[in-house]
């Protein structure tokens, strides 16, 4: 993460001030499963599965989804559960998803995620049903769990206007979505008493991952003094 901060008077060395603009404010945020610290990696891909539980989320959102709108499909969950691709640690899946996950990539993995969930488990199943079961899922496990590696720690981001996105569970309501200069990816500040801002780190959010909220020059963004 790069900023790109300008000195000023008066301020301890400890403070950073960095430029940019608040897009948007966490008005929800939403626990994946309870219980699981993270989506555990099995050859199979069960643990994933479970802790991304997106039935769960579909129904945590229709408790707080506007009547006259349609909650979030599976597809556009999954998507946002995934980061779009945007923090895979896996350097050759990166690279693929530089400019987002493909619709041909977010089918395979939403159809990989419907048949993981409905597989009986391994020690649930017959042994000719498990082999079955892994020949027709092939590598495709391997690629959901390497992209859910990105949603351990983080939780279901909602802000205005019902747009969603993925952030540290540490961050709370009330939180801003920022754009900063020189961060390839918006940032979560939270503006403390004093008037300076707190980095809460990076975040996924939906619109705003490939320069699409940036309408404003240099000269006429906003200033945020981090501690």
């Amino acid at each position: 993460m790069r900023h790109k901060a300008k000195k000023r008077t008066g301020l301890s060395a400890s403070h950073l001030v960095v430029t940019g603009k608040i897009v948007n404010q966490v008005t929800c945020k939403l626990a994946f499963t309870q219980g699981l610290a993270e989506p555990l990696a099995n050859r199979y891909g069960w643990d994933v599965c479970s802790y991304l539980n997106i039935p769960h989320l579909h129904d945590l959102l229709r408790q707080i989804w506007p009547q006259d709108k349609n909650t979030p499909s599976t597809t556009r969950l999954l998507k946002v559960d995934l980061a779009d691709g945007s923090f895979t640690l896996n350097q050759k899946l990166r690279q693929h998803c530089a400019e987002g996950l493909s619709s041909s990539d977010i089918s395979e993995l939403i159809t990989t995620y419907q048949k993981i969930s409905h597989t009986p488990k391994e020690q649930d199943a017959m042994p000719t049903q498990r082999s079955k079961h892994i020949d027709d899922l092939g590598n495709r496990p391997t690629r959901l769990c390497d992209h859910a590696r990105v949603a351990g720690g983080r939780e279901l981001i909602v802000g205005y206007g019902w747009r969603l996105g993925l952030a540290h569970r540490s961050v709370c309501e009330g939180d801003l979505i920022c754009i900063v200069h020189g961060s390839e990816v918006p940032l979560v500040l939270r503006r403390l008493t004093s008037g300076y801002y707190r980095l809460m780190g990076q975040c996924y959010f939906e619109g705003a991952m490939r320069g699409e909220e940036v309408t404003w020059d240099e000269a006429s963004a906003d200033e945020f003094v981090l501690v």
